[in-house]
Formats: structure tokens, C-alpha cells, sequence
């Protein structure tokens, strides 16, 4: 039964505490929260609302005192914890599906390098949920052959997301032709909506995904933790889904001339 951790306790994070407990294949064994945070030291049912579930949260410095270590972490943390909680796991031989956004280049070479040198294995997954990454994937195909197209990209999100725009929005205008236009729409409590749109001068094509529930991102998370373990290396979601050996079924290899 794979041992996982989540670090990083906000909704998103929450959220995929809540899942996991309803998994039969895998064990939830502790939460990390930065060492200021209100949730230190408290049981992971008790933030949940629920009854003690026997399940410690604490900040990552404290990772000594736990009896059982997970093998896989999910980390939601912003980056300013996320650069200090990773280095930690790595010493502690603990796999990373890295699912927050707003990182610098800078600071995912510090990460990959640590995980590199510790031999561990990270999934960097700004673009946690599954169907945005099948998102990219279309666009890229779609931009690829409409290249004289116009490119827009338009995100949606809640209010209090401080990343503008966002890091899968960003990673998505990186992959196509051209220089996408991104427009990013922080309002209410939306969870997550991606729109790329290929404008042409008689027609155009649009590819959207939505987050209808944060349950997105924790079945994601759980993939991308799953597929991690015992491996090490630095990887992406789209080596997760290997979507790449998906779309070689619809290539055909032998072309023959008429």
C-alpha cells in the first residue's frame, strides 16, 4: 500500500486529503503545513471536521518525529515553501509530485537539481488534472497544423489566487506557434477554466476545459504519485499520462505513395 503525504493545507490541498481517505489502495500518513500555521500539530481529521484519524500534521522541520514517512509527497505549498519543504523529502529518500504554480525557472532548477543529486523522482505538475493536459495536447496539434491562425489564451480562476496569469495558461502559450495572448479573469469562487482559441480569418476553433470540482486536482495528484514512486528523475504530467505513445496510435508510421 503506497504511503503518501500531502504538504501544503489549503483547498486544494484539503481537498485531496479528503480523497485520498477514500482510496482503498493507498495510505494517507501525515500532512505538512508551514511551522506558522494554525493547522501545526493538530490531527488531520480535526482540520477536516471530522473525528481523529490518527494522521499528524506538522511542518516539514518536525519530519523526524514521525513513525511512519511517506514515499510519496503531493505538495500544494506556495513556492517560498515548497523550495524549503523539498529538499527535506529528498533527504529523506520521499518521491515529490510538485502540483503548485507561480515558480520561477530559477527556483525549479534548485528543485530538479536537489531531486537529481538525491536520486529521487518529481513530478512538476502545475497542470495537475488530467483532461487540462489532454487540453494541451489538442492545441498543440491544433496550432501545429492552423498556424496562420491568431492564438488566445483565456483563464478563469478564483479571486484569491494570486498567480496572474497561470502557470498551466503560461505553460500552454509556451507550447504553441507564435505569441499566444493570454488573458487572465480572477473573479468569485471559479475553480479553474482554460479556453485556447485559433482564430482564422473565416473560421476558428475552440478547446476548453473546466474544473467543475477541486476533486480534479486530487485525482491527478494521485496518478502523478502513483507513477512516481521507486522511480527517480524529473518528470511531467505528460509523461504520466504518456500521451505521447496515446497519440503515436493515430500516426501512421508507413506511408505509402499512390
Amino acid at each position: 500500500m503506497l504511503r503518501i503525504g500531502v504538504s501544503g493545507l489549503g483547498r486544494a490541498g484539503l481537498e485531496t486529503a479528503r480523497y485520498l481517505l477514500e482510496q482503498q489502495d493507498i495510505r494517507l500518513v501525515c500532512g505538512f503545513c508551514s511551522p506558522e500555521s494554525s493547522k501545526r500539530n493538530k490531527d488531520l481529521g480535526e482540520i477536516l471536521g471530522s473525528r481523529d484519524l490518527g494522521i499528524p500534521v506538522i511542518s516539514v522541520g518536525d519530519i523526524s518525529k514521525l513513525d511512519i514517512l511517506p514515499q510519496v509527497v503531493i505538495d500544494f505549498s506556495p513556492p517560498e515553501g515548497a523550495l524549503v519543504n523539498a529538499p527535506v523529502f529528498f533527504e529523506n529518500k520521499i518521491n515529490l509530485v510538485l502540483a503548485s504554480t507561480g515558480f520561477s525557472e530559477l527556483h525549479l532548477k534548485k528543485i530538479t537539481n536537489l531531486a537529481l543529486k538525491h536520486n529521487r523522482g518529481i513530478v512538476i505538475a502545475p497542470n495537475i488534472t488530467m483532461g487540462v493536459n489532454v487540453l494541451m495536447l489538442l492545441s498543440q496539434i491544433a496550432s501545429d497544423i492552423l498556424s496562420s491562425y491568431d492564438i488566445e489564451i483565456i483563464e478563469y480562476h478564483h479571486n484569491k489566487k494570486v498567480d496572474k496569469p497561470s502557470g498551466t495558461a503560461v505553460k500552454i502559450a509556451n507550447q504553441l506557434p507564435g505569441e499566444p495572448i493570454i488573458h487572465a479573469i480572477r473573479a468569485g469562487g471559479i475553480i479553474g477554466l482554460h479556453k485556447v482559441m485559433l482564430v482564422g480569418q473565416n473560421d476558428k476553433i475552440e478547446i476548453t476545459h473546466e474544473s467543475f470540482s477541486r476533486a480534479a486536482f486530487a485525482e491527478g495528484a494521485l496518478k502523478a504519485a502513483k507513477w512516481v514512486n521507486n522511480k527517480s528523475g524529473v518528470f511531467e504530467m505528460n509523461n504520466v499520462l504518456d500521451l505521447n505513445k496515446i497519440l503515436n496510435k493515430y500516426v501512421k508510421k508507413d506511408v505509402t505513395a499512390v
